[in-house]
């Protein structure tokens, strides 16, 4: 049986909705847990005269694109660049072309659920990410056949902007995860994010509010919430960018490996998984901690 790409590469470029800029959070929620259950009340309705991957659409429902193929055509324009950077990798054996039509058509559908969530796609965003090296970190860090680390993942997503404005479905509401499409919360310090709550099929999300407190604001290093979309709790209580490696540290979340070793911020790489546990995105192989290849 042929292997697939691994679910957990696909879903961190699923969190890169959809051609742009990784979210922090959305990596965090998947590593932290699911979202509590809930009555999801269906997706929301498309916008008039968006009805499918070959219908058209007024310029206003659309958010400055005329037509469905041009936002597909601007947010999926990096998927085909990956397949054929996994082709490479030795631990993938998907064929180029089974990637391609399997990664277009889920990028296809994100799309298209965000739009009927009531997202709007910002090409000019998008131009942005494309000039700052946004859109050329993500290419280079997913294209990897390396799964990412955090340290890459914070790294790249310093350089990024989102690329879709806020939809309309409330918290609570059902989403797709990886898709745009969930409203904006009135809640200081709080956003609202879409969850994978029991599959990664539209409707299989739920709309959840989570923290989004700005650099310097107080925290409590006990709690799993992240700070923002970039820093994390450290162990002074500040939320704050997480260290480089050398740096002294006195909690795992201080640093950017998420490994804090004897004082020090320390590369995961080769660390006896004998003593602790790894951190997230790494496994355990041979009793050492190892970065997992894409397969």
């Amino acid at each position: 049986m042929k292997k697939r790409i691994r679910q957990s590469g696909a879903l961190m470029i699923s969190l890169l909705p959809l051609a742009g800029c990784l979210s922090w959070l959305d990596v965090a929620d998947e590593i932290d847990g699911h979202a509590p259950a809930s009555d999801a009340p269906p997706v929301y309705g498309p916008p008039q005269g968006v009805t499918g991957a070959s219908g058209s659409a007024p310029l206003s429902a659309l958010c400055g694109e005329d037509r469905f193929a041009d936002v597909v055509e601007s947010a999926c324009a990096q998927e085909r660049g990956l397949c054929e950077q996994w082709a490479e990798c030795a631990s993938v054996s998907t064929p180029l072309d089974d990637c391609i039509a399997e990664r277009e058509a889920a990028c296809q559908q994100r799309v298209l659920v965000a739009l009927q969530g009531g997202a709007c796609f910002l090409p000019q965003i998008s131009a942005i990410n494309d000039n700052n090296g946004c859109h050329d970190a993500w290419q280079r860090t997913q294209g990897s056949c390396l799964i990412p680390t955090m340290q890459e993942l914070i790294v790249m997503s310093e350089r990024c902007r989102d690329e879709w404005g806020p939809g309309q479905i409330p918290e609570g509401g059902a989403c797709m995860y990886g898709a745009a499409g969930c409203a904006e919360t009135d809640e200081l310090g709080r956003r609202i994010i879409c969850a994978m709550e029991t599959s990664f099929e539209p409707g299989g999300g739920v709309c959840r509010s989570i923290v989004d407190v700005s650099r310097g604001a107080a925290c409590d290093p006990d709690e799993s919430d992240f700070c923002n979309r970039l820093d994390g709790c450290l162990s002074s209580g500040i939320c704050d960018q997480r260290r480089a490696l050398g740096d002294a540290c006195a909690a795992d979340n201080d640093c950017a490996s998420l490994l804090c070793a004897d004082g020090v911020c320390t590369d995961p790489e080769g660390f006896s998984c004998a003593e602790r546990s790894c951190p997230v995105l790494w496994s355990c192989e041979e009793q050492r901690c190892t970065r997992r290849s894409r397969t």
